[in-house]
C-alpha cells in the first residue's frame, strides 16, 4: 500500500497547501535567525551595535523583557 492510497485527492490537496503554508512561515523565520546572527556576528567583529531596525527587527515593546 503506497502513501498515496491513504489520501483521497482533496486530502492531498489540502495537505500540499498546509506544506507550502508552513514552508513560508519556516523561511520567514530563519531570515529573522538569519539577521540577528548578522548583529550578533557584527558586533563581535567589530564592538560596535547595529540599530537592529535596519535589519528589519523592531524594538520590543514595554514589557517584552525576558526577565
Amino acid at each position: 500500500m503506497g502513501m498515496m492510497d491513504l489520501y483521497t485527492e482533496e486530502q492531498a490537496t489540502e495537505a500540499l497547501d498546509d506544506a507550502i503554508e508552513a514552508k513560508k512561515v519556516y523561511m520567514e523565520e530563519i531570515e529573522g535567525l538569519n539577521s540577528v546572527i548578522f548583529l550578533l556576528k557584527y558586533f563581535l567583529a567589530t564592538g560596535e551595535c547595529l540599530d537592529p531596525a535596519v535589519v528589519g527587527i523592531p524594538e520590543p515593546e514595554e514589557g517584552d523583557s525576558d526577565e
